[in-house]
């Protein structure tokens, strides 16, 4: 059985750097999947052949509630987790409360959130560019994104979380946070709850 690792946290805080670090970590007798809520909606997107840009992902998740209800994008990602084979699936960008249901529908679950000051995740935003619209953002076009429906429960659902970090800190220090997950990770894999 799959530990299940949900990660909230607003953009730019080091939800995918959590990620990857937690795979680089895991023991190597154990495999790690990372997957992100966002590459539901990449893929949408691209399907259409329409910019992958944060207000077109926004928007597409507001058009899909609206139309198919408030749980459709969790429900894509429990298929998705369920066809998946690994011994710990992490999955990055839990920010409404269908998708922390989600996390919490599996036996063994873990919940963490990561957050930063704003400004500090807007340099990082503006330095990774991973959308095409980020090098181009200003911080009020930045600060005006975190009032979008999709982030606004983001918080909300972080406080409900098993583990919570503040990513403001050095690598080393992140690091740390992160051994911290995964002790946590792999004591849910010996006891399952």
């Amino acid at each position: 059985m799959p530990t299940v690792v949900g990660i909230v946290g607003e953009k730019g805080s080091g939800k995918g750097t959590l990620v990857g670090l937690l795979a680089e970590a895991a023991p190597s007798h154990l495999s790690v999947v990372g997957m992100r809520f966002s590459d539901l909606h990449r893929e949408t997107l691209a399907l259409w052949d329409l910019p992958i840009t944060r207000q077109n992902m926004q928007e597409l998740s507001r058009v899909l509630v609206d139309a198919y209800g408030a749980d459709v994008i969790a429900r894509a990602m429990h298929r998705r987790i369920e066809r998946t084979q690994a011994d710990i699936i992490v999955v990055d960008g839990v920010r409404w409360e269908e998708d922390r249901k989600l996390i919490r529908s599996f036996p063994v679950n873990i919940l963490v959130y990561v957050t930063a000051s704003a400004q500090l995740r807007f340099e990082r935003i503006r330095g990774r560019g991973q959308n095409v619209d980020d090098h181009q953002a200003s911080f009020q076009q930045f600060m005006d994104e975190e009032r979008a429906l999709a982030e606004q429960s983001i918080a909300r659902i972080g406080v409900t979380a098993d583990i919570i970090i503040r990513n403001e800190g050095t690598i080393e220090e992140y690091q740390r946070h992160v051994q911290h997950v995964l002790h946590r990770v792999l004591t849910h894999q010996a006891t399952p709850t």
